[in-house]
């Protein structure tokens, strides 16, 4: 099967950390942030207009290209939450977080997910074959299971999964191989699921092993290399875009050097949004600005950390240590347009209506960030994911649950239990990153497990 059947989109773009179809950015006004930087246009004052789902919908969870962590939908957050079904994916080894994918769901309430299992050799020469799994789940019923092989790898030679992106007829994993304790080596690459005829396609010089962002027709992955051989040159990370028609590699951008040495999870590019035009990737030195058509790169600020864009209001906001800055998009120079000051680090954010809901590991706070004002903030103890926001409703997880508040208020928190790993030690990696929201469920992950909860109308 040639490539350009195995990565159409069918009309949808593939999606990053991803779940169904995600709104295409040919609906996008262009702006003056198609504009070098500290030009202006006689337009400089328009905004984008704000992506819209597909026929089919995106669902949610930085699923659109903006990263904007928002679904359509949502029930009120006095709503009643309860476990509608769960499903055990345990693979014969045991859990790892490594060896999972973020989940990913259609907007009809299809959800998918990857995992690595190891494959005995069956002339028990080679221990190092691996299979990635890719299993569709409907209405709590495991409808389907694709396998892809993955060799031949070395002894002793790790493999993760980072992220996972589906449209209606295909799925990309971005996954990463790692070496370095056999011969220095860490790769990261790309497999894709033909979802309609059940075939797999794995090229092993295809960049990629960091998150993914769809656009059109285009992939955006964050990428992780070294070559190997013990040589004392640093690795490197960037992003690459890659073509959903044909799967070409358009270019492939270096944004970091990092010493790989004995890392388990190297460090890569954040995970790339788009806006006006122009890609946009956090890195050590700065968010990059970057040309779609041929991955030309300027840094805009030095501000670094993970990066969300309020397409309604044409900024981007950085995710630092204890600030959250925001980056005015629309005149060119992408001026600071406002910060504010958080308590802990942020964990993750979503943006919706002009208000930025960010999660740290003792808080969940509403912002207006340009007005530098905290609009609501609850302290928490324990949180363990990023937000997302369906309507008026916020959702989140916690050490006892699936939690929800009032967008508008912050008010009417309810939590649902979600079984938790017992090993507190590795909570914060055994449980969902973030919920999605589809089709009136949440979805959420447990260790191996999948579970759906229902939100519904309390009155």
């Amino acid at each position: 099967m040639d490539r350009r059947r195995l990565l159409a989109g069918g009309g949808c773009a593939v999606a990053a950390v991803l779940a169904g179809c995600f709104g295409d950015d040919s609906d996008v006004t262009p702006t003056a942030s198609d504009a070098g930087p500290g030009e202006r246009t006689p337009d400089s004052t328009e905004r984008a207009r704000p992506e819209q789902p597909s026929a089919d919908g995106w669902t949610q969870a930085r699923q659109d290209s903006q990263l904007s962590g928002t679904a359509p939908g949502g029930v009120p957050a006095d709503s009643q939450l309860t476990r509608s079904w769960e499903i055990d994916l345990s693979p014969p080894d045991e859990f790892r977080p490594e060896h999972i994918t973020p989940l990913r769901a259609t907007a009809n309430g299809q959800v998918y997910v990857t995992t690595v299992t190891r494959q005995d050799d069956p002339e028990g020469v080679d221990d190092s074959i691996r299979v990635i799994t890719l299993a569709r789940i409907v209405d709590g019923t495991l409808e389907r299971r694709i396998h892809a092989r993955v060799d031949p790898l070395l002894s002793g030679t790790g493999l993760s999964l980072v992220d996972l992106a589906v449209t209606d007829d295909t799925a990309v994993c971005s996954f990463r191989t790692n070496s370095l304790s056999t011969d220095g080596s860490l790769s990261g690459e790309l497999v894709t699921f033909d979802l309609s005829t059940g075939e797999t396609q794995y090229v092993e010089d295809r960049p990629g092993g960091g998150p993914i962002t769809v656009s059109g027709e285009t992939i955006y992955v964050g990428t992780v290399f070294e070559q190997g051989g013990f040589s004392t040159e640093d690795g490197t990370a960037g992003v690459a875009a890659i073509e959903t028609q044909t799967g070409t590699v358009r270019w492939q951008h270096e944004l970091a050097e990092f010493s790989f040495a004995g890392e388990t999870y190297p460090p890569s590019s954040m995970r790339p949004a788009v806006y006006g035009g122009s890609v946009y990737v956090s890195s050590p030195d700065g968010i990059h600005r970057l040309d779609p058509a041929t991955g030309t790169s300027t840094v805009i600020t030095e501000r670094d950390g993970p990066c969300l864009i309020d397409g309604n209001r044409g900024l981007l906001y950085v995710l630092g240590e204890n600030e959250i800055a925001a980056l005015d998009l629309t005149l060119g120079s992408a001026s600071v347009a406002g910060a504010v000051t958080v308590e802990g680090t942020p964990r993750g954010a979503a943006v919706s209506d002009g208000t930025l809901v960010v999660t740290t590991d003792g808080s969940i706070a509403a912002l207006d960030v340009p007005a530098g004002q905290t609009l609501w903030r609850h302290t928490e103890e324990a949180i363990t994911s990023l937000p997302s926001i369906a309507g008026d409703t916020v959702y989140y997880l916690g050490i006892d649950g699936l939690r929800c508040r009032s967008l508008s208020s912050g008010e009417g928190v309810r939590s649902s239990p979600v079984t938790l790993w017992d090993d507190t030690d590795q909570l914060p990696e055994s449980v969902s990153r973030e919920p999605v929201v589809a089709d009136g469920s949440v979805f959420v992950r447990s260790g191996n497990a999948v579970l759906a909860i229902e939100a519904t109308d309390s009155s």
